[in-house]
């Protein structure tokens, strides 16, 4: 994360091709605090972005095959100093864009039958 802007936060996607594929671990108390150190050097002075960020996760993350690794990212969030009040109404947010995603996904899936 060193290299991202100071501005923008870049989250990536697992490249697994199936549910199961992507390799979910925890990570080392060391490399724990090196991310949350990168993440809190990137969005340095952006906690309203940060729980934003933890707000989605947590709340999109909360029913999908991988909830681990979206619970890490929120972790990561929090500890690099996210501005916990505002996280609740992000989770909400996170929610919706789940629902929506796995109707468009239900819709794709009928139409390509």
């Amino acid at each position: 994360m060193s290299s991202i802007a100071s501005n923008r936060l870049l989250i990536t996607e697992p490249t697994g091709h199936a549910p199961g594929l992507t390799q979910t671990r925890r990570l080392a108390a060391e490399e724990a605090g090196t991310a949350a150190g990168e993440l809190k050097h990137a969005a340095a002075g952006w906690p309203a972005l940060l729980a934003e960020c933890t707000g989605l996760v947590l709340g999109y993350g909360e029913n999908q095959f991988d909830t681990t690794r979206y619970r890490q990212i929120a972790e990561l969030c929090i500890a690099a100093g996210v501005d916990e009040t505002l996280i609740e109404a992000w989770i909400e947010v996170g929610r919706q864009r789940a629902t929506t995603a796995a109707a468009l996904t239900h819709k794709a899936c009928v139409l390509g039958s």
